[in-house]
């Protein structure tokens, strides 16, 4: 809930698009160092609080992407907010299925300098999924500027 009090508060200040990049840079980096480096379940629990906080605002940032998207058109800011809520219920769904078959149960007693405790797939696939969110927000805003 933080971070969608933040995340909220700078889309209000801020372009959405800068504030969604920003997160999800932050998230990536987040992922790959914070959980790839983590050695103990509570170093875990801290990249936990500190993803949530950075990626879990995304959703504060959908009222400014509908009424953008619609392009002045207010009877279309429903289905857009409703677009990606739907697209948010769906990786909740998805999400833990492909984590959870990722994550290594053999090697939760591994300690290891990087993915240890069997987090490595987890590791890259939350990080590369992050980034990719980052240069899609990257591209969507030079799209923006020269559509």
């Amino acid at each position: 809930m933080i971070g969608q009090i933040i995340v909220g508060y700078l889309c209000d200040k801020l372009p959405y698009l800068q504030v969604m990049l920003v997160s999800a840079l932050f998230s990536a980096i987040a992922a790959f160092t914070l959980l790839g480096l983590a050695s103990s379940l509570a170093l875990v629990f801290v990249f936990v609080v500190i993803f949530g906080s950075l990626a879990g605002g995304f959703s504060s940032a959908w009222t400014a992407a509908a009424v953008e998207t619609s392009e002045g058109d207010p009877s279309l800011r429903a289905p857009v907010f409703l677009g990606l809520a739907w697209s948010r219920g769906i990786a909740a769904i998805l999400g833990p299925v492909i984590a959870g078959s990722l994550y290594d149960g053999a090697r939760d007693r591994e300690a290891k300098l990087y993915g240890g405790h069997g987090f490595i797939n987890v590791t890259i696939l939350v990080g590369t999924m992050m980034f990719a969110t980052g240069f899609l927000g990257i591209g969507t805003a030079w799209w923006k500027t020269h559509r």
